[in-house]
Protein backbone atom coordinates (compact mmCIF):
# COMPACT_ATOMS: atom_id res chain seq x y z
CA UNK A 1 0.00 0.00 0.00
CA UNK A 2 1.35 3.19 -1.44
CA UNK A 3 1.99 5.97 1.65
CA UNK A 4 -0.68 8.94 1.13
CA UNK A 5 0.72 12.45 2.26
CA UNK A 6 -0.71 13.92 5.12
CA UNK A 7 0.47 17.75 5.34
CA UNK A 8 -0.04 21.17 5.21
CA UNK A 9 1.95 23.32 3.13
CA UNK A 10 2.91 26.93 3.97
CA UNK A 11 3.47 28.32 0.73
CA UNK A 12 4.40 27.86 -2.66
CA UNK A 13 8.08 28.11 -3.96
CA UNK A 14 8.58 29.13 -7.79
CA UNK A 15 11.51 28.73 -9.39
CA UNK A 16 11.33 30.43 -12.99
CA UNK A 17 14.14 29.69 -15.02
CA UNK A 18 12.45 31.18 -18.12
CA UNK A 19 14.01 34.34 -20.07
CA UNK A 20 12.24 37.35 -18.92
CA UNK A 21 10.77 38.19 -22.38
CA UNK A 22 9.06 34.31 -21.75
CA UNK A 23 7.72 35.27 -18.38
CA UNK A 24 6.31 38.69 -20.40
CA UNK A 25 4.98 36.78 -23.30
CA UNK A 26 3.32 33.84 -21.15
CA UNK A 27 3.21 35.45 -18.09
CA UNK A 28 2.78 31.37 -16.40
CA UNK A 29 4.35 32.91 -13.29
CA UNK A 30 2.86 36.01 -12.95
CA UNK A 31 -0.77 34.27 -13.40
CA UNK A 32 0.23 31.40 -11.11
CA UNK A 33 1.63 34.00 -8.32
CA UNK A 34 -1.97 36.08 -8.50
CA UNK A 35 -4.04 32.91 -8.22
CA UNK A 36 -2.19 31.36 -5.55
CA UNK A 37 -2.34 34.96 -3.37
CA UNK A 38 -6.13 35.22 -4.78
CA UNK A 39 -6.29 32.14 -2.86
CA UNK A 40 -4.84 33.14 0.00
CA UNK A 41 -1.95 30.99 -0.65
CA UNK A 42 1.93 32.56 0.09
CA UNK A 43 4.36 32.13 -2.85
CA UNK A 44 7.91 32.91 -3.14
CA UNK A 45 9.95 33.09 -6.44
CA UNK A 46 13.06 32.95 -7.62
CA UNK A 47 13.88 34.19 -11.00
CA UNK A 48 17.38 32.20 -12.23
CA UNK A 49 18.86 33.58 -15.45
CA UNK A 50 20.82 30.65 -15.15
CA UNK A 51 22.28 27.92 -14.24
CA UNK A 52 24.49 29.34 -11.03
CA UNK A 53 21.36 30.97 -9.97
CA UNK A 54 19.02 27.59 -9.92
CA UNK A 55 22.02 26.14 -7.64
CA UNK A 56 21.83 29.23 -5.41
CA UNK A 57 17.95 29.10 -5.19
CA UNK A 58 18.23 25.35 -3.70
CA UNK A 59 21.29 26.58 -1.32
CA UNK A 60 18.17 29.01 -0.20
CA UNK A 61 15.42 26.75 0.01
CA UNK A 62 17.63 24.61 2.14
CA UNK A 63 17.88 27.02 4.26
CA UNK A 64 14.17 27.86 4.50
CA UNK A 65 13.37 24.30 5.13
CA UNK A 66 15.75 24.37 8.01
CA UNK A 67 13.20 26.85 9.54
CA UNK A 68 10.38 23.97 9.39
CA UNK A 69 8.68 25.85 7.00
CA UNK A 70 6.90 23.25 4.50
CA UNK A 71 6.25 23.70 0.82
CA UNK A 72 5.74 22.91 -3.04
CA UNK A 73 8.34 23.32 -5.43
CA UNK A 74 6.57 24.91 -8.56
CA UNK A 75 9.30 24.51 -11.65
CA UNK A 76 8.99 27.11 -14.55
CA UNK A 77 11.20 26.18 -17.62
CA UNK A 78 11.89 24.66 -20.72
CA UNK A 79 12.64 21.01 -20.49
CA UNK A 80 13.83 18.10 -22.31
CA UNK A 81 13.99 13.98 -21.58
CA UNK A 82 17.42 14.83 -19.97
CA UNK A 83 16.42 17.77 -17.96
CA UNK A 84 15.85 21.44 -17.93
CA UNK A 85 17.35 24.18 -20.26
CA UNK A 86 18.16 27.82 -19.92
CA UNK A 87 17.18 29.50 -22.88
CA UNK A 88 18.48 33.27 -22.06
CA UNK A 89 22.37 30.99 -21.38
CA UNK A 90 21.53 28.00 -23.78
CA UNK A 91 22.35 25.72 -20.18
CA UNK A 92 21.19 22.33 -19.51
CA UNK A 93 20.52 21.34 -16.29
CA UNK A 94 20.80 17.27 -16.41
CA UNK A 95 18.27 15.39 -13.68
CA UNK A 96 21.63 14.08 -12.58
CA UNK A 97 22.53 17.44 -11.21
CA UNK A 98 19.24 17.72 -9.80
CA UNK A 99 19.14 14.72 -8.07
CA UNK A 100 21.15 15.37 -4.71
CA UNK A 101 19.54 19.02 -4.24
CA UNK A 102 16.33 17.25 -4.12
CA UNK A 103 17.06 14.50 -2.12
CA UNK A 104 18.59 17.08 0.41
CA UNK A 105 15.89 19.71 0.16
CA UNK A 106 13.45 16.55 0.56
CA UNK A 107 15.04 15.60 3.50
CA UNK A 108 14.83 18.38 5.74
CA UNK A 109 10.86 19.03 4.56
CA UNK A 110 10.55 15.37 5.76
CA UNK A 111 10.20 13.76 2.82
CA UNK A 112 7.00 16.11 1.95
CA UNK A 113 7.76 17.41 -1.45
CA UNK A 114 5.63 17.70 -3.83
CA UNK A 115 7.37 18.70 -7.26
CA UNK A 116 4.89 20.57 -10.34
CA UNK A 117 6.88 20.62 -13.54
CA UNK A 118 5.50 23.28 -15.80
CA UNK A 119 7.87 22.35 -18.73
CA UNK A 120 7.68 19.86 -21.46
CA UNK A 121 8.58 16.80 -20.99
CA UNK A 122 8.94 17.41 -17.20
CA UNK A 123 8.02 13.86 -15.97
CA UNK A 124 11.11 12.54 -17.02
CA UNK A 125 12.45 14.40 -13.57
CA UNK A 126 11.90 10.57 -12.17
CA UNK A 127 14.71 9.87 -13.48
CA UNK A 128 16.01 11.79 -10.40
CA UNK A 129 15.15 8.79 -8.21
CA UNK A 130 17.74 6.49 -7.49
CA UNK A 131 15.80 2.64 -6.49
CA UNK A 132 18.92 1.82 -5.01
CA UNK A 133 18.44 4.26 -2.05
CA UNK A 134 16.48 3.60 0.71
CA UNK A 135 15.11 7.40 0.95
CA UNK A 136 13.39 10.01 -1.90
CA UNK A 137 13.92 12.87 -3.76
CA UNK A 138 10.75 14.14 -3.44
CA UNK A 139 6.95 12.73 -2.12
CA UNK A 140 5.51 13.15 -5.51
CA UNK A 141 6.16 14.68 -9.04
CA UNK A 142 3.91 16.16 -11.43
CA UNK A 143 4.73 16.56 -15.02
CA UNK A 144 3.84 16.30 -18.72
CA UNK A 145 5.19 13.41 -20.66
CA UNK A 146 5.54 15.38 -24.12
CA UNK A 147 5.51 19.07 -24.90
CA UNK A 148 3.17 21.02 -22.70
CA UNK A 149 1.43 24.50 -24.06
CA UNK A 150 0.81 27.14 -22.12
CA UNK A 151 -3.10 27.08 -21.76
CA UNK A 152 -2.28 23.27 -20.63
CA UNK A 153 0.48 24.61 -17.60
CA UNK A 154 -2.39 27.45 -16.51
CA UNK A 155 -5.26 25.15 -16.62
CA UNK A 156 -2.77 22.43 -14.50
CA UNK A 157 -1.43 24.96 -12.30
CA UNK A 158 -4.79 26.23 -11.47
CA UNK A 159 -6.31 22.67 -10.96
CA UNK A 160 -3.66 21.69 -9.39
CA UNK A 161 -3.58 24.09 -5.78
CA UNK A 162 -7.42 24.41 -5.68
CA UNK A 163 -8.08 20.39 -5.37
CA UNK A 164 -4.98 20.42 -3.05
CA UNK A 165 -6.38 23.48 -1.00
CA UNK A 166 -9.75 21.40 -0.64
CA UNK A 167 -8.11 18.55 0.85
CA UNK A 168 -7.50 15.75 -1.51
CA UNK A 169 -4.76 13.76 -2.14
CA UNK A 170 -2.89 13.26 -5.14
CA UNK A 171 -3.94 10.10 -5.99
CA UNK A 172 -7.31 11.63 -6.28
CA UNK A 173 -6.20 14.98 -7.58
CA UNK A 174 -4.33 14.01 -10.97
CA UNK A 175 -7.07 11.72 -12.57
CA UNK A 176 -9.60 14.81 -11.76
CA UNK A 177 -7.09 17.35 -13.77
CA UNK A 178 -7.03 14.39 -16.70
CA UNK A 179 -11.08 14.05 -16.70
CA UNK A 180 -10.90 17.70 -17.28
CA UNK A 181 -8.63 17.81 -19.75
CA UNK A 182 -10.82 15.56 -21.43
CA UNK A 183 -13.58 17.57 -20.79
CA UNK A 184 -12.15 20.51 -22.97
CA UNK A 185 -10.82 18.51 -25.61
CA UNK A 186 -7.68 16.79 -25.42
CA UNK A 187 -7.33 13.54 -26.62
CA UNK A 188 -4.75 12.72 -24.14
CA UNK A 189 -4.11 12.93 -19.98
CA UNK A 190 -2.19 16.04 -20.90
CA UNK A 191 -0.62 14.94 -17.52
CA UNK A 192 0.55 12.74 -14.81
CA UNK A 193 1.52 12.41 -10.93
CA UNK A 194 4.44 9.19 -9.56
CA UNK A 195 5.79 9.03 -5.98
CA UNK A 196 9.07 8.26 -5.48
CA UNK A 197 7.78 5.51 -3.32
CA UNK A 198 5.50 4.02 -6.42
CA UNK A 199 7.84 4.49 -9.07
CA UNK A 200 10.42 2.12 -7.45
CA UNK A 201 7.79 -0.30 -6.46
CA UNK A 202 7.35 0.01 -10.10
CA UNK A 203 10.77 -0.82 -11.13
CA UNK A 204 11.30 -3.79 -8.47
CA UNK A 205 8.30 -5.27 -10.00
CA UNK A 206 9.43 -5.07 -13.58
CA UNK A 207 13.41 -5.98 -12.65
CA UNK A 208 11.65 -9.37 -11.72
CA UNK A 209 10.28 -10.50 -14.64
Amino acid sequence: MMTKLETEYDLVFIVDCLSQQDRDDFKISEDLMNFLASKGIKQLQGKCKNKAMVLDTFTYMKKLADTGLKFCLQIVSHGTEEGLWIEETDEDIYWEELRNLLYELNSKLENTLIVNMTSCRGLNGVKIIDENKGDYPFFGLIGCNRDLYIDEAKTTNDLFYSKLLEGKDISTIIPEIQQEFKSLGKTDDVIYGISSQGYKAIVKKLSKR
